[in-house]
Protein backbone atom coordinates (compact mmCIF):
# COMPACT_ATOMS: atom_id res chain seq x y z
CA UNK A 1 0.00 0.00 0.00
CA UNK A 2 2.52 2.27 0.69
CA UNK A 3 4.34 1.59 -2.94
CA UNK A 4 0.73 3.01 -4.21
CA UNK A 5 1.18 6.02 -2.47
CA UNK A 6 4.11 7.00 -3.23
CA UNK A 7 3.44 6.27 -6.98
CA UNK A 8 0.59 8.30 -6.90
CA UNK A 9 2.51 10.86 -5.22
CA UNK A 10 4.94 10.85 -7.59
CA UNK A 11 2.35 10.88 -9.97
CA UNK A 12 0.88 13.98 -8.86
CA UNK A 13 4.55 15.76 -9.10
CA UNK A 14 4.85 14.66 -12.15
CA UNK A 15 1.74 15.95 -13.30
CA UNK A 16 2.66 19.66 -12.17
CA UNK A 17 5.81 20.02 -13.37
CA UNK A 18 4.30 19.38 -16.97
CA UNK A 19 1.39 21.97 -16.31
CA UNK A 20 3.70 24.48 -15.30
CA UNK A 21 6.45 23.50 -18.10
CA UNK A 22 3.86 23.90 -20.50
CA UNK A 23 2.24 27.03 -18.77
CA UNK A 24 5.61 28.68 -19.22
CA UNK A 25 6.42 27.12 -22.70
CA UNK A 26 2.58 28.78 -23.97
CA UNK A 27 3.61 32.20 -22.20
CA UNK A 28 7.15 32.51 -23.84
CA UNK A 29 6.13 31.53 -27.49
CA UNK A 30 2.30 33.66 -27.12
CA UNK A 31 4.80 36.96 -26.41
CA UNK A 32 5.67 38.94 -29.91
CA UNK A 33 7.80 41.27 -30.45
CA UNK A 34 6.33 44.86 -29.41
CA UNK A 35 8.75 45.78 -32.60
CA UNK A 36 9.76 43.90 -35.28
CA UNK A 37 13.24 43.81 -37.04
CA UNK A 38 12.87 46.81 -38.76
CA UNK A 39 9.63 49.18 -39.80
CA UNK A 40 6.93 47.45 -40.90
CA UNK A 41 4.53 47.88 -44.33
CA UNK A 42 2.21 49.81 -42.09
CA UNK A 43 -1.20 50.98 -42.81
CA UNK A 44 -1.23 49.85 -46.34
CA UNK A 45 -0.05 46.34 -47.04
CA UNK A 46 2.25 47.31 -49.80
CA UNK A 47 2.72 44.42 -52.21
CA UNK A 48 5.94 43.75 -54.08
CA UNK A 49 7.01 44.68 -57.56
CA UNK A 50 7.99 40.77 -57.87
CA UNK A 51 4.47 40.08 -56.28
CA UNK A 52 2.70 42.31 -58.34
CA UNK A 53 4.11 40.66 -61.69
CA UNK A 54 3.49 37.00 -60.99
CA UNK A 55 3.38 34.36 -63.25
CA UNK A 56 0.02 33.62 -65.45
CA UNK A 57 -0.52 30.62 -63.27
CA UNK A 58 -0.71 32.67 -60.12
CA UNK A 59 -2.99 34.97 -61.74
CA UNK A 60 -5.47 32.28 -63.00
CA UNK A 61 -5.91 30.66 -59.70
CA UNK A 62 -8.60 32.71 -58.41
CA UNK A 63 -9.52 35.97 -56.60
CA UNK A 64 -8.14 34.78 -53.28
CA UNK A 65 -4.77 34.71 -54.62
CA UNK A 66 -5.57 38.36 -56.70
CA UNK A 67 -6.09 39.90 -53.55
CA UNK A 68 -3.17 38.53 -51.56
CA UNK A 69 -0.87 40.88 -53.67
CA UNK A 70 -3.06 43.77 -53.74
CA UNK A 71 -2.66 46.58 -51.10
CA UNK A 72 -5.43 47.74 -48.55
CA UNK A 73 -6.63 50.61 -50.17
CA UNK A 74 -7.14 48.71 -53.53
CA UNK A 75 -9.22 46.16 -51.87
CA UNK A 76 -11.15 49.08 -50.29
CA UNK A 77 -11.90 50.10 -54.04
CA UNK A 78 -9.76 53.27 -54.77
CA UNK A 79 -10.17 54.48 -58.01
CA UNK A 80 -7.19 54.53 -60.30
CA UNK A 81 -6.80 58.03 -59.70
CA UNK A 82 -7.14 58.16 -56.09
CA UNK A 83 -4.27 55.02 -55.95
CA UNK A 84 -2.29 57.02 -58.59
CA UNK A 85 -2.45 59.91 -55.75
CA UNK A 86 -1.80 57.27 -52.69
CA UNK A 87 1.51 56.38 -54.28
CA UNK A 88 2.35 59.35 -55.28
CA UNK A 89 2.22 61.46 -52.56
CA UNK A 90 0.93 59.68 -49.10
CA UNK A 91 3.54 56.47 -49.55
CA UNK A 92 6.89 58.54 -50.04
CA UNK A 93 5.38 60.81 -47.20
CA UNK A 94 5.00 57.76 -44.73
CA UNK A 95 7.65 55.88 -45.74
CA UNK A 96 10.10 59.41 -45.21
CA UNK A 97 8.49 59.47 -41.82
CA UNK A 98 8.78 55.98 -41.13
CA UNK A 99 12.14 55.94 -42.42
CA UNK A 100 12.23 58.92 -39.84
CA UNK A 101 11.10 57.43 -36.38
CA UNK A 102 12.98 54.33 -37.32
CA UNK A 103 16.44 56.29 -36.86
CA UNK A 104 15.55 58.39 -34.17
CA UNK A 105 18.06 58.11 -31.21
CA UNK A 106 15.03 57.30 -28.94
CA UNK A 107 14.15 54.35 -31.29
CA UNK A 108 17.73 53.55 -31.64
CA UNK A 109 18.19 53.34 -28.02
CA UNK A 110 15.03 51.29 -27.15
CA UNK A 111 16.52 48.41 -29.91
CA UNK A 112 19.47 48.82 -28.34
CA UNK A 113 17.69 48.21 -25.09
CA UNK A 114 15.99 45.10 -26.56
CA UNK A 115 18.65 43.50 -28.01
CA UNK A 116 20.52 43.83 -24.58
CA UNK A 117 17.82 43.00 -22.87
CA UNK A 118 17.28 39.47 -25.10
CA UNK A 119 20.84 38.58 -24.76
CA UNK A 120 20.33 38.78 -21.05
CA UNK A 121 17.24 36.90 -21.54
CA UNK A 122 19.10 33.76 -23.95
CA UNK A 123 21.21 33.72 -20.62
CA UNK A 124 18.49 33.30 -17.98
CA UNK A 125 17.31 31.02 -19.55
CA UNK A 126 20.44 28.44 -20.34
CA UNK A 127 21.08 28.87 -16.56
CA UNK A 128 17.42 27.91 -15.77
CA UNK A 129 17.30 24.89 -18.38
CA UNK A 130 20.93 24.06 -16.74
CA UNK A 131 19.14 23.90 -13.13
CA UNK A 132 15.98 22.56 -14.65
CA UNK A 133 17.15 19.77 -16.90
CA UNK A 134 18.64 17.20 -14.76
CA UNK A 135 16.34 17.68 -11.98
CA UNK A 136 13.53 17.33 -14.44
CA UNK A 137 15.21 14.06 -15.74
CA UNK A 138 15.92 12.66 -12.52
CA UNK A 139 11.67 12.72 -11.95
CA UNK A 140 10.91 11.53 -15.62
CA UNK A 141 13.27 8.74 -14.47
CA UNK A 142 11.84 8.15 -11.17
CA UNK A 143 8.59 8.51 -12.90
CA UNK A 144 9.17 5.68 -15.42
CA UNK A 145 10.30 3.19 -12.89
CA UNK A 146 7.93 3.48 -10.61
CA UNK A 147 5.30 2.56 -13.95
CA UNK A 148 7.67 -0.19 -14.74
CA UNK A 149 7.65 -2.12 -11.02
CA UNK A 150 3.82 -1.77 -11.11
CA UNK A 151 3.68 -3.39 -14.87
CA UNK A 152 3.61 -7.29 -15.73
CA UNK A 153 6.94 -8.15 -18.01
CA UNK A 154 4.92 -8.46 -21.77
CA UNK A 155 3.80 -5.06 -20.25
CA UNK A 156 7.22 -3.91 -19.01
CA UNK A 157 8.67 -4.64 -22.36
CA UNK A 158 6.05 -2.70 -24.31
CA UNK A 159 6.83 0.16 -22.02
CA UNK A 160 10.51 -0.52 -22.39
CA UNK A 161 9.58 -0.04 -26.37
CA UNK A 162 7.48 3.43 -26.15
CA UNK A 163 9.91 5.18 -23.92
CA UNK A 164 12.75 4.02 -25.88
CA UNK A 165 11.16 5.60 -29.16
CA UNK A 166 9.94 8.42 -27.42
CA UNK A 167 13.33 9.42 -26.58
CA UNK A 168 14.53 8.49 -30.31
CA UNK A 169 11.84 11.35 -31.16
CA UNK A 170 12.95 13.71 -28.86
CA UNK A 171 16.73 13.25 -29.71
CA UNK A 172 16.24 13.52 -33.31
CA UNK A 173 13.34 16.52 -32.61
CA UNK A 174 15.47 18.12 -30.59
CA UNK A 175 12.42 18.91 -28.68
CA UNK A 176 12.31 19.60 -25.19
CA UNK A 177 9.32 18.82 -22.63
CA UNK A 178 10.38 21.74 -20.27
CA UNK A 179 10.08 25.76 -20.13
Amino acid sequence: MADRARTQFLSVVVLVVVFAAGGLVGAAVGRQPAVADGPSDGPVNLATQDDEAGDAGERDSGDREQRRYQTMYERAGATEEQSERIRSEILPWYSAARDSLWNDPAVQALDVLEDSLRSEHRAARRELLDYYEPREQALTDSARALIRAVLDPPAQLAYDSLVAERNRRERDDGNRRHP
